[in-house]
């Protein structure tokens, strides 16, 4: 079963996956569990017309440990513009971590990733959160990502700038956005 599954043509979307005709009830059943709740939504709650992306960012935190957590809507201008010019502030030596709320419409996303780009004057950093492969979806998804240190010493205090990308492994993006964060000393 496998090597007939492996040799035919790969769907290329959420709908010729469903559709397909496998023989196998373990395949039949891998599928239902995958793709979830779109196996049998309603198609104009999972494939909206109105709207053609494929990840809908929702909300973007900034949860700090014993802290403040700062709260980004994703779809608001002023929010975005907020989190660009004004940012955040990390104290040195605090564990924090970001949160990312959205939604999947119309097809299986593969490989999604939180890709950040730091930067202080000379100095760049750039690290990667992966959050998973995901079908469509009619609730919203809530991704708690990976923890980080905040660094410690008078070289790492300051403003850093930040280019934020939303993209998957097919090479989409599905949001950029600008944020800034400043580390002061503990």
């Amino acid at each position: 079963v496998i090597l007939i599954w492996m040799s035919q043509d790969k769907p290329k979307t959420v709908d010729e996956f469903l559709n397909r005709k496998d023989e196998d009830e373990s395949v039949r059943k891998w599928k239902e569990s995958l793709l979830g709740d779109a196996a049998n939504a309603d198609p104009a709650l999972t494939h909206p017309k109105d709207d053609p992306r494929l990840v809908i960012p929702k909300e973007f935190k900034v949860v700090i440990n014993g802290g403040k957590t700062h709260t980004y809507n994703l779809e608001n201008k002023a929010n975005l513009e907020d989190l660009k010019k004004n940012g955040y502030e990390l104290k040195e030596g605090q564990v924090f971590h970001y949160e990312l709320t959205f939604l999947v419409h119309h097809d299986l996303v593969l490989g999604l990733k939180l890709r950040t780009k730091s930067k202080k004057m000379i100095a760049k950093q750039e690290a990667v959160f992966d959050i998973g492969s995901y079908p469509p979806t009619i609730a919203p998804i809530v991704k708690v990502l990976e923890e980080c240190e905040v660094p410690v010493g008078s070289m790492t205090r300051g403003t850093y700038k930040v280019e934020n990308t939303i993209e998957d492994d097919m090479g989409r993006t599905h949001l950029k956005f600008e944020s800034k964060f400043t580390i002061t000393k503990a």
